[in-house]
């Protein structure tokens, strides 16, 4: 796997998910996390996605800057089998039909266009940002902290383009 400077612009957002904060506090050799990543995890063992990571997700993108919103795109476009796999969840979650005649290029630019414009964050971007990182649900950790080790091996995991099967093993 290859680092990409890019990537960088979800550090903010690993941040906010682990820590509830943008910043984070390295006491001791090691970081506090929130509550919410707490109760998230715990949802995450129940087989539900975590709506405090789309909380976070939802945050994180309302306030980025026109740079990362380039960034977050390329990041999307990278990992293409993700953002498939969101666009076919959004699909079967909304129970509308399917319409074989639509382009999905024309879909997926007009998403991509709304989201730099600022006029609408899509429902499939937040949904690719979770399913990228949802291996934070997998952290070793010592309530309520994880280990400086830790944190930086969850960063350069997620400043990463992944593979297909990097992908699939992230499940299993």
């Amino acid at each position: 796997m290859k680092t990409k400077e890019y990537y960088a612009v979800l550090v903010p957002l690993i941040h906010l998910i682990l820590t509830g904060s943008k910043e984070i506090a390295i006491e001791d050799d090691r970081i506090k996390l929130s509550e919410g990543y707490f109760f998230s995890t715990e949802e995450y063992t129940k087989g539900k996605q975590s709506k405090y990571f789309y909380q976070c997700i939802h945050f994180f993108l309302e306030s980025v800057s026109q740079e990362e919103k380039a960034d977050i795109i390329k990041i999307l476009i990278e990992n293409d089998t993700l953002l498939l796999a969101a666009m076919m969840t959004d699909q079967l979650a909304s129970k509308k039909p399917i319409n074989l005649n639509q382009d999905s290029k024309a879909v997926f630019n007009k998403m991509m266009f709304d989201f730099l414009c600022g006029n609408n964050i899509d429902p499939i971007i937040h949904r690719v940002i979770y399913f990228y990182l949802e291996n934070l649900h997998r952290l070793e950790f010592t309530e309520p902290y994880i280990s400086k080790t830790e944190y930086e091996r969850v960063l350069k995991f997620n400043a990463q383009v992944r593979s297909n099967e990097d992908i699939l093993n992230m499940f299993v």
